[in-house]
This record gives C-alpha cells, sequence and structure tokens, in this order.
C-alpha cells in the first residue's frame, strides 16, 4: 500500500533509518518542537536501513561525510534560531546502482 509515514529524526549528525526501498522523501520541518521527515513508501516493499546526517548552516559538509559516500540534500528545516539541512547518505555502491537502475541496467560497482 502506498502511504505517507512521519518519522522523528536527530537535529544534529548521523542517524539511521529502516525504511522500504521505495521510499521519497517528501518534507522536513518542526512539529511540536521535535524534527521530523515525511516520506512517500510502499509498505509492501522490502526495508533497507537509511543513513542520513543533519548539518548546521556554515558547517563543513565534507568532514562528515567519507570517501565512497555521496550527500543528497533532503530538505531544510528551523528548530528556534537554528536552520538545520538534513542529508542521505549513499554509499558510491549504492550511488551507482540506482544510476545504472534509471538507465534500465543494474550494476552494482
Amino acid at each position: 500500500m502506498r502511504t505517507i509515514h512521519k518519522y522523528e529524526i536527530s537535529s544534529v549528525g548521523r542517524f539511521s533509518l529502516p525504511l522500504p526501498t521505495s521510499f521519497s522523501p517528501l518534507k522536513v520541518a518542526t512539529q511540536g518542537g521535535k524534527a521530523f521527515l515525511w516520506v512517500e513508501l510502499d509498505t509492501s516493499d522490502p526495508i533497507k536501513v537509511v543513513d542520513f546526517i543533519v548539518f548546521g548552516t556554515g558547517w563543513d559538509l565534507s568532514a562528515n561525510v567519507v570517501d565512497g559516500e555521496w550527500a543528497y540534500h533532503v530538505g531544510t528545516f528551523l528548530e528556534g534560531p537554528w536552520v538545520w539541512h538534513l542529508y542521505e547518505i549513499i554509499k558510491e555502491r549504492d550511488f551507482d546502482a540506482q544510476t545504472d537502475e534509471e538507465d534500465g541496467e543494474q550494476q552494482i560497482a
């Protein structure tokens, strides 16, 4: 079943969420003083662990993303006087597989 789910997220640093493989981020925002990520997903899809990281404005992004990883911007949210930026961490092998899937072929490097 395709549906939208809400997940509480960390305000700073790395964290992981178990999400169906077809998840699609919709919005990042605060509600009731906590940060949340809303995603569209298919509940019948297999689950995978997805890594995320939250950065503050002006922070060094490269200091927290290691070789072989890509950081994909998911959204920006406000928390009090702070502005935070949520990124999905994609391993190079996962990025290669996603790129090849778009071409109709899946090849994992």
